[in-house]
């Protein structure tokens, strides 16, 4: 588990990488909002907002495909 805050594009770096954090119904933003990364043995990553995970990526920072578009159509719901 690793702190961080999230950039004015909304994303988080880590380990040289950009991750981009989705949209989701619960906020338009998640700038300056302190957040976790948990790194998984197979190398994959999670972004979690207190208890709410608000994404997965793949092992090179890659936003997980059900997760790329879930995110958008809960907004548009």
């Amino acid at each position: 588990k690793h702190g961080r805050v999230v950039g004015k594009d909304n994303t988080v770096s880590f380990r040289s990488m950009r991750l981009q954090i989705p949209a989701d119904r619960y906020r338009c933003h998640y700038v300056k909002a302190s957040v976790r990364v948990h790194r998984y043995p197979d190398g994959g990553m999670a972004l979690f907002y207190g208890p709410r995970l608000l994404a997965s990526y793949d092992s090179t920072g890659k936003l997980k495909e059900s997760q790329a578009t879930a995110g958008l159509q809960r907004r548009a719901g």
